[in-house]
């Protein structure tokens, strides 16, 4: 008997003595200065061409846009520049 307690001996101690501290201190990244929110027209916005999501339900659009009108955009758009368009 005095075998299998020597065996066991290292069982029960947690998962934080199999695994790294999680809660150690990183060394800080500087994020990028954030630009501050804009309004941009509707017809300035072009969609990605390499936009994965291609094919919507006209009703899906529709009830998209009715809860548009009615509630606002909740989540904010990401944009960015058109690489060839300035202005847009």
């Amino acid at each position: 008997m005095s075998d299998k307690k020597a065996e066991r001996r290292g069982l029960g101690r947690g998962l934080s003595a199999l695994m790294a501290d999680v809660n150690l201190a990183s060394p800080s990244r500087e994020e990028a200065p954030r630009r501050a929110e804009m309004r941009i027209p509707v017809e300035n916005l072009e969609p990605n061409p390499d936009q994965p999501r291609r094919d919507f339900s006209a009703e899906a659009l529709d009830e998209l846009a009715a809860s548009i009108r009615e509630k606002g955009v909740i989540q904010p758009l990401i944009v960015r520049p058109h690489p060839r368009k300035p202005d847009h």
